[in-house]
């Protein structure tokens, strides 16, 4: 969390790689109703037995991260799946 402004008008506002990322993912749901997309990251920080996930593809995320590994989250192993 940081602050962006002056002593008359603060804003606090999030920054850093995690919500660039997380706006990136967003940005490629836009027209793809109820999918949520998961970095490798973000899978690899969660049990990986846990997930049912199945390969999204790479996105380019800039000089700064690279190119990105993106899953699409289907639910949990075995709950029923998100159509």
């Amino acid at each position: 969390m940081g602050n962006i402004g002056f002593d008359k008008k603060m804003d606090y506002t999030v920054i850093g790689d995690s919500v660039n990322v997380a706006f990136r993912l967003q940005e490629l749901t836009k027209n793809r109703p109820n999918v949520v997309l998961i970095s490798d990251k973000t899978r690899r920080a969660v049990v990986k037995s846990l997930l049912d996930v199945r390969e999204f593809g790479e996105y380019n995320a800039g000089q700064i991260m690279g190119e990105l590994k993106i899953y699409e989250l289907l639910g949990q192993q075995g709950k029923p799946k998100v159509e």
